[in-house]
């Protein structure tokens, strides 16, 4: 898994991008994985979020015998 927080946040939709600052995506990242991160991720689920326009989103990722697991939602 890169750290390219530059072409992370680009891959976010305009409004999200507004709310979300690359300090931000580096401290989340960074309290998130302390010691390692994923070497590789992939999304496992996804479901609508009732009411909304917009999913959650499962992840997976593994670091040799270690695995992340994450939810994050996306809005349409």
């Amino acid at each position: 898994m890169k750290s390219d927080y530059v072409a992370a946040r680009a891959l976010l939709a305009p409004q999200t991008q507004q709310d979300v600052s690359i300090e931000k995506i580096t401290a989340e990242e960074a309290r998130m994985h302390p010691k390692t991160k994923p070497a590789e991720v992939s999304a496992i689920e996804f479901e609508p979020i009732s009411g909304q326009r917009a999913i959650n989103i499962f992840l997976k990722g593994q670091q040799g015998v270690r695995v992340f697991l994450l939810s994050t939602a996306s809005y349409g």
